[in-house]
């Protein structure tokens, strides 16, 4: 009898151990495949990743990595190449020689067709055209070139020629016909271009330009050229016949038949040639007050006047601009 309790017992202990360690296998077995299906979350790795890093490794390598692959070199080579042929293309040359600048009093634009135009500031003026200014009046008249022409009272002039193209020097001119009154010419590109076409032409004379400051006064008996300044190693060249005689019809342009001329060549600025009927051509230098004078004369303001003053031992003036006063306006 006490063996088959004690038989019973280590049985019960038996199964009971067995059941205890199934147990804890199945504990062991189920914790495995949990930590198995579960994947921890550390609360920096989203920010590192997703923020931090994202930004990092998005962001910023991206022009590192669009920089060799741009296409911006090609793109932008068709616009430097157009831009490149734009200064081959000639531009179109302007269909008037100059434009009224200042204007005092009353100035008209005479045309060949017969029509007249009283001129302001910003007209154009066109080859052909004559000009013509009232008493008390004046006017300055800047070419496409640059050069610049002022016109006194009761002034009459004609543009004969003008043509101004950078691509063709030879073509470039410039012809001026003074039929009466007082103008002074100051002359721009047209002289560096082509100089033996630049020219103002009255009754008595041709004078030919090369690059320099001149004044005129035409009269039916008389003719004065002011030399007021000059570039070096340049000259000015009036040609006119021996006795003063005329060498074209001043209202048509027209040259006499037969006139002879022969060439006085001014070299030095200050000087004053004279052209007089039956005496002939004469150089002489010009004093402080006709310096004055024709300045004043064709400046078209005019409440300026201008005073000369010599230099010590030298033929150059000094012109400085003043007001005139009631006497001077009154003459």
């Amino acid at each position: 009898m006490k063996a088959r309790f004690t038989f019973v017992l280590r049985s019960v202990a038996i199964i009971a151990l067995l059941g205890v360690s199934a147990w804890f296998t199945m504990q062991i077995f189920n914790t495995n495949v949990f930590e198995d299906e579960f994947v921890p979350v550390s609360p920096k790795a989203p920010e590192d990743i997703s923020i931090t890093h994202e930004e990092d490794i998005n962001v910023k390598p991206q022009p590192t990595k669009a920089t060799p692959k741009t296409n911006i070199p090609k793109t932008t080579t068709p616009p430097t190449k157009a831009a490149s042929h734009k200064p081959e293309k000639s531009e179109p040359l302007p269909d008037y020689a100059g434009v009224i600048s200042q204007v005092s009093g009353v100035a008209y634009r005479n045309k060949a067709s017969g029509s007249r135009f009283k001129l302001s500031v910003n007209d154009k003026v066109f080859v052909k055209d004559h000009i013509e200014t009232d008493k008390d009046s004046g006017l300055l008249i800047v070419f496409i070139d640059s050069t610049r022409l002022s016109l006194g009272e009761k002034t009459s002039c004609v543009i004969d020629d003008f043509m101004f193209d950078k691509s063709a020097q030879t073509d470039s001119g410039f012809g001026l016909r003074l039929i009466q009154g007082a103008c002074r010419v100051v002359t721009g590109l047209i002289t560096t271009l082509n100089p033996d076409r630049f020219r103002v032409e009255t009754r008595m004379a041709t004078i030919g330009i090369r690059g320099c400051e001149l004044g005129f006064q035409a009269a039916p008996e008389e003719e004065k050229i002011y030399v007021m300044g000059l570039n070096s190693k340049e000259a000015v060249v009036v040609s006119s016949t021996g006795d003063g005689a005329p060498v074209r019809d001043i209202h048509t342009g027209k040259p006499i038949a037969n006139a002879k001329v022969s060439p006085l060549v001014v070299k030095d600025a200050g000087t004053v040639v004279t052209v007089s009927k039956g005496l002939g051509t004469s150089a002489r230098p010009m004093s402080p007050g006709e310096l004055r004078g024709i300045t004043t004369a064709t400046t078209p303001l005019l409440s300026v006047k201008h005073s000369a003053n010599v230099q010590p031992n030298s033929t150059v003036f000094v012109i400085t601009p003043q007001k005139r006063d009631r006497e001077d306006t009154e003459k």
